[in-house]
């Protein structure tokens, strides 16, 4: 992981270090780590993660810089075999996974210690339990309301979700893609049900932190983030105030690997649900996707923030091409694979 000595020794004119100085803070001192995070709130929302892992060191301070990258490893790997699954389920090969474990965004997080393999992994066991027990069609058809619901199933999935939303909060989106598809498909029980389960134990855990900490944990980002933005990617746009040499890098990098897939998403999942072509992956899509161009500038300006922040859309993307059987759509996913060459930059200057 990457420590700066602003936090970890309270100097104000230290180095910043990285997010998973944060993880392993609170896995070391799970109650008392505030004065270590820039902000207390936003980062003990994410607790599932740095539990586990003081959990598997069997809170031994000296194996927590262990177990965090072990479980990180494990949850890529594990993800990867699960969309590789989701995808077998499609009728399409596996191999086709390769973009959702491989993906910069998740390297990386892999590198410093963050929650995103883990989230992503969380998530994407849920939406398998969802579509195998709720007898979700393989592919996009036109949908009808169905009748039968696995009541064991929905609740395991929903667990997973409640999960992933602990581990970061970002992964409520897919979860939101999921419970709007079990509303609409299989009626409102069953995603009240639904969004109960793997929502509620998050909103209880903002409820408590509010009353800890004095604030939510729901918000832009740690120190210095700003607000999300109105105006589609006007987080993008800003970065022109540092002069246009800036903006056009900044646009070389964003353009393939953010707006041009996100945009994409939003018109595909939005014409595939106009059809009535309803498949959760679709759902998933959609909801994955809007929030991208909100992004505040403070995303957008670091590209480890925006590549970790993508992952989830990365893996919808790929799904989704699954489940319409699109060899075009899985083609070009594996384009994400050339991102591995952040990987040879210092997460320091990204």
């Amino acid at each position: 992981m990457s420590q700066g000595t602003r936090f970890t020794t309270g100097d104000p004119l230290g180095s910043e270090g990285y997010d998973g100085q944060f993880v392993y803070q609170i896995a070391l001192r799970p109650t008392e780590a505030m004065a270590y995070l820039d902000v207390p709130a936003y980062r003990y929302q994410r607790i599932f993660y740095p539990l586990l892992a003081r959990w598997l060191a069997l809170a031994q301070p000296a194996l927590i810089p262990w177990t965090l990258p072990l479980i990180n490893l494990a949850a890529l790997g594990i993800g990867t075999g699960l969309a590789g699954r989701l995808l077998e389920r499609s009728g399409t090969s596996p191999w086709f996974a390769l973009p959702v474990g491989l993906f910069a965004g998740q390297l990386l997080a892999l590198r410093v210690d963050l929650p995103e393999p883990l989230a992503l992994a969380l998530a994407l066991g849920g939406g398998l339990v969802i579509e195998q027990t709720q007898r979700v069609p393989a592919t996009l058809s036109i949908t009808a309301r169905a009748r039968t619901i696995h009541w064991f199933g929905l609740v395991a999935g929903a667990v997973l979700f409640a999960l992933s939303a602990l581990t970061k909060e970002t992964m409520l989106l897919t979860a939101a893609g999921y419970g709007l598809y079990l509303g609409l498909a299989r009626g409102c029980r069953p995603a009240l049900l639904f969004g109960v389960i793997a929502a509620g134990p998050f909103l209880l855990w903002q409820g408590v932190l509010w009353l800890w900490l004095g604030q939510p944990g729901i918000g832009s980002g740690g120190a210095g983030a700003t607000p999300f933005e109105l105006i589609p990617f006007s987080g993008l746009l800003r970065t022109a105030e540092a002069g246009w040499k800036v903006f056009a890098l900044f646009a070389l990098i964003m353009l393939p690997l953010a707006v041009l897939p996100s945009l994409w998403s939003l018109w595909a999942s939005v014409r595939d649900i106009y059809r009535h072509q309803w498949h959760p992956r679709t759902f998933a899509l959609l909801t994955n996707a809007l929030v991208i161009p909100f992004l505040p500038f403070s995303t957008f300006r670091e590209p480890l923030a925006m590549l970790r922040f993508l992952s989830p859309l990365v893996a919808m993307v790929v799904l989704f091409g699954g489940s319409k059987r699109s060899r075009r759509v899985l083609m070009y996913s594996l384009l994400w694979l050339a991102s591995a060459v952040f990987l040879l930059k210092d997460v320091s200057q990204l």
